[in-house]
């Protein structure tokens, strides 16, 4: 009787992956003794949404900051990957930076009338 891990599997019906794991490295995660953890994934946009966010001083950056912010949280639910703080905080930042320089345009204007 044989095992599964012994089943062969035919080409072309490969074995779907466990959700989360598409992009681990099997050689990374069973090398030593034992089970390894998978290293911790930082979603890439979640980061750069943070850098806009601190780059959100700067006018109409904000609301990049903040567009990046909201695709990073939809990244993150979809794959399994962390940086959830850094992409709320793109969107806060770039929001509130975003509303500050649309009243301080709003009071330059109505001063120049």
């Amino acid at each position: 009787m044989s095992t599964p891990a012994e089943t062969p599997v035919s080409p072309g019906h490969e074995r779907a992956p466990f959700p989360g794991t598409e992009e681990l490295n099997p050689a990374e995660i069973f090398a030593g003794p034992g089970y390894q953890a998978p290293p911790v994934r930082t979603d890439p946009v979640a980061i750069a949404a943070l850098g806009l966010g601190l780059l959100s001083l700067v006018p109409a950056v904000g609301l990049l900051a903040a567009a990046m912010g909201w695709w990073a949280l939809t990244r993150a639910r979809s794959r399994y990957s962390t940086g959830v703080s850094m992409a709320w905080f793109g969107i806060v930042m770039g929001l509130t930076s975003s509303v500050c320089w649309a009243w301080l345009w709003w009071l330059v204007d109505i001063g120049g009338n």
